[in-house]
């Protein structure tokens, strides 16, 4: 195919422009959500630092506090529900983490597939850079230019591998923390249970010592009537001895045994 002079050149200035705004556009959104996520993080990280110092504050207020230790003592055996709370938040938080893990990687094939097109066109041009001597200084300096670019995605590339391994890494340590909770809840169930136990048998022990209690109650009691009814045999008997000896000492009356029946009887 035949074209007029400066057609062709015309064409390539147009391809080179064409070229260099898309990579422009495509340099700009991916330094947009990089510059995005930092922000994000420093958000969070000045959330979490914020959240350090007030909690500082009021732990220096409240450590000399005899209610807040009391709080500290009793806290442990109150925390089974809030440890339901925390693993519930963290696997929220899981989920998320897993969100973000999944818009990187598709971030990253996005990225490789441009990349590898790229790389499909720079061979492209290599050829033909080959075929068309006439055009080769301006070939290698579009090679050069494609290169860098390459050079600039590989980069980038590298950092989102990189961020990605970080997100892994994250989501790692909360699945640990996760299982760390489970754990203590599942000791604190059985602590629970436990002394749900002792005090069952605690019960138990306390109404048979109020059984017993009552049963040495009631021969307490018994044995008190039978206490009482001997002293009043004993009082009758001294009362008789004494009319009797009272008798023997007059020496009227008592030699008859009619009469110290009677006596007896009274």
């Amino acid at each position: 195919i035949f074209f007029k002079a400066g057609i062709l050149a015309r064409l390539e200035d147009i391809r080179d422009e064409k070229l260099s705004a898309i990579m422009t556009g495509f340099q700009t959104r991916i330094r947009s959500y990089l510059a995005q996520t930092d922000v994000k993080r420093r958000h969070e990280q000045r959330a979490g630092l914020l959240i350090v110092q007030r909690n500082v504050r009021s732990w220096m207020q409240l450590r000399t506090w005899e209610w807040f230790k009391l709080y500290g003592k009793v806290k442990p055996m109150l925390r089974a529900g809030k440890e339901q709370e925390e693993m519930d938040a963290l696997t929220v938080k899981i989920k998320e983490l897993e969100d973000n893990l999944t818009k990187e990687e598709g971030t990253r094939k996005e990225l490789e597939s441009q990349l590898a097109k790229l790389v499909v066109e720079k061979n492209e041009l290599f050829q033909r850079l080959q075929n068309e001597e006439s055009g080769k200084s301006d070939y290698e300096a579009r090679l050069t230019k494609l290169q860098a670019q390459k050079s600039d995605m590989d980069k980038q590339l590298n950092e989102l591998n990189e961020r990605l391994a970080d997100q892994e890494d994250r989501n790692a340590d909360l699945s640990r923390a996760k299982k760390k909770a489970e754990q203590e809840i599942d000791n604190l169930k059985k602590n629970v249970s436990d002394m749900e136990l002792s005090l069952r048998k605690a019960e138990t022990e306390k109404q048979n010592r109020e059984h017993n209690i009552r049963s040495l109650q009631d021969e307490m009691g018994a044995q008190d009537e039978t206490v009482a009814k001997l002293n009043k045999e004993k009082k009758h008997q001294e009362e008789v001895r004494s009319k009797f000896v009272d008798g023997e000492e007059r020496g009227n009356g008592f030699s008859d045994p009619a009469a110290m029946t009677y006596l007896i009887t009274q």
